[in-house]
């Protein structure tokens, strides 16, 4: 897993994002059980994974906070290196957006299932705030089984500041 964590200014919502990589190695096409998935705090909140459409509507009721005014210079990273050749004084250090909105929909993972020894990969998005936690847990349950069985999945994770 791989966390994605964005903030934006003025986003009443914080969105964090884990980049999963599910195989199938059953006989039998499978899908990735979202609705099972759940990120849990050690003081027992929890939050259920949201989908990109979610996720898209979240950042467009804010959009006017995201898009800088008056126009600043570039947007995103591979606008700024294109003209970095034009000026001397620049750093090599990228302070411009690097993701695309688009890349909501683009990176996330499938909801379409996967065949029998396939692989997909792609974000999950939760809605939670990471900078107040110490530790948590991502908590994957197939679907068919009881929370109890070994078809329960628990990744740890401490929050490190």
């Amino acid at each position: 897993m791989q966390d994605l964590y964005y903030a934006p200014y003025r986003q009443v919502d914080n969105i964090t994002s884990f980049y999963f990589e599910v195989r199938n190695n059953t006989v039998a096409p499978w899908s990735f059980p979202f609705d099972r998935v759940h990120l849990v705090a050690t003081d027992g909140r929890q939050f259920s994974t949201i989908t990109p459409a979610q996720v898209k509507e979240m950042v467009s009721r804010d959009l006017p906070y995201l898009v800088p005014y008056p126009y600043v210079g570039y947007y995103y990273l591979e606008d700024a290196q294109r003209g970095s050749h034009f000026n001397t004084f620049t750093s090599d250090l990228p302070y411009y957006a690097a993701n695309h909105p688009q890349d909501i929909f683009t990176q996330a993972l499938s909801t379409e299932p996967v065949g029998p020894g396939n692989r997909i990969s792609g974000l999950v998005y939760f809605v939670c705030d990471l900078t107040d936690m110490t530790a948590f847990e991502v908590r994957v349950d197939l679907p068919g089984s009881d929370t109890t069985s070994d078809n329960r999945f628990v990744f740890p994770f401490i929050v490190d500041k």
